[in-house]
């Protein structure tokens, strides 16, 4: 039977959000913030943001995350919390400061099973608050709503994140033990400093793959995005700035039809899907929900149908024949063919890198007409196109 998960939050009696939080960022945001969305992702239905005081710039991030539809309890007290918890539900322990890998969180909450996360005591582990002499806790527990209640009942002038592993341990919770040094544990760590939070965002990095749509997003786009992904993380929160570019983009595209040379449209298509790559990476990493950001990737691809059109009847104005604009017609059939393959950036794992896309079939365009050679590049986009298609229906069948 699914059980009702409740996250409980500390933040730190030290963190200003004007102060230091500025310079702190997991996941392009402070790290309270990115504890909210850990818990809210992994399922909490309710996340308990246990503070000493409240900056303003917290009721932001809590207001931000509150119109996201995170649901968010801020209390100041034991009694607070308490009341905030039903003895039947399964409580999801998060310490200040702690960031964890989202795979994770979302392992502990999927198994429901009451326990307590340490790490074996290392000099990495010197960080995480000592269970005895051979364990650590990481930060992490699962534990049972009644005992929640009863510790906060008790608790009195006591510290509330010490005291509910107290509790715990006490109440022989099993200790299951994660191996930091193992190649293929999850991250997890105490990020209090500026460094700290740029080993994790690069750890980050590595750890969350991202689905590269063809050839010209794997080896371009995705290698510049990552370059410059550690930069971006110290200094934005989210990936607002950079799907508000790729709209300017998209409508600067379908302008450029009527008001541009021909080459500029499939140009500035092709910028946008850089723009787009780093939209869709800053929103993963902040493990922010990508619904809104999806409309304006396909946006761009139908601006990128109508600016293929529009070139062809550019182009059969000049002189060249209508066998051109039938080329072109074909070129969007066989590229929305695609499409039940290959969702745009959405992309299925194990894909070939070489398969054919808007993009390649932009990049094509866009060398076939610099060497005035329209119907060649036409020509190459449809074959590109068959042979992916053939391909991956082929391939998914067997």
């Amino acid at each position: 039977m699914s059980l009702t998960i409740v996250a409980i939050i500390f933040a730190p009696l030290t963190e200003d959000h004007a102060d230091v939080g500025q310079h702190v960022l997991v996941g392009g945001q402070h790290v309270t913030e990115y504890q909210c969305r850990l818990a809210h992702q992994a399922g909490a239905q309710l996340v308990v943001l246990c503070v000493e005081r409240i900056s303003k710039a917290m009721l932001v991030s809590v207001d931000r995350l509150t119109d996201e539809g995170v649901k968010i309890a801020v209390v100041r007290d034991a009694s607070e919390l308490r009341e905030q918890i039903h003895p039947e539900e399964q409580v999801l322990l998060i310490a200040a400061s702690i960031v964890a890998e989202p795979r994770l969180v979302r392992e502990l909450v999927a198994d429901q099973k009451p326990m307590v996360l340490g790490v074996r005591n290392m000099p990495d582990a010197e960080r995480f608050e000592r269970i005895d002499g051979f364990t650590s806790w990481s930060g992490l527990a699962i534990l049972p709503g009644e005992l929640v209640r009863q510790t906060a009942q008790q608790i009195g002038d006591w510290d509330l994140q010490s005291t509910l592993l107290r509790s715990a341990l006490q109440h022989h919770l099993p200790v299951e033990l994660i191996d930091l040094e193992h190649g293929d544990a999850p991250l997890i760590g105490q990020i209090c400093e500026p460094m700290q939070a740029t080993r994790f965002n690069k750890a980050l990095l590595q750890r969350i793959p991202t689905a590269a749509n063809g050839a010209i997003d794997s080896f371009i786009w995705c290698p510049l995005t990552d370059i410059l992904m550690p930069t971006l993380l110290r200094w934005t929160r989210d990936a607002t700035w950079f799907a508000a570019a790729l709209g300017l983009l998209v409508l600067l595209t379908l302008a450029s039809n009527w008001l541009a040379p021909i080459i500029i449209p499939p140009l500035l298509f092709l910028l946008g899907g850089f723009i787009a790559r780093i939209a869709v990476r800053l929103s993963s990493l902040s493990l922010r929900e990508t619904g809104r950001l999806q409309w304006l990737l396909q946006a761009r691809i139908a601006v990128g149908g109508i600016s293929l059109m529009m070139m062809a009847k550019r182009l059969v104005d000049y002189g060249i024949g209508w066998g051109f604009a039938i080329l072109s017609l074909w070129v969007l059939v066989e590229i929305a063919r695609l499409s039940r393959f290959d969702p745009w950036f959405l992309g299925k794992r194990g894909l070939p890198v070489w398969r054919s896309g808007p993009d390649v079939a932009a990049v094509i365009i866009v060398i076939a007409h610099l060497y005035n050679v329209d119907i060649l590049g036409l020509e190459l986009v449809i074959v590109s196109a068959l042979a992916t298609d053939v391909y991956l229906r082929t391939r998914l069948k067997s």
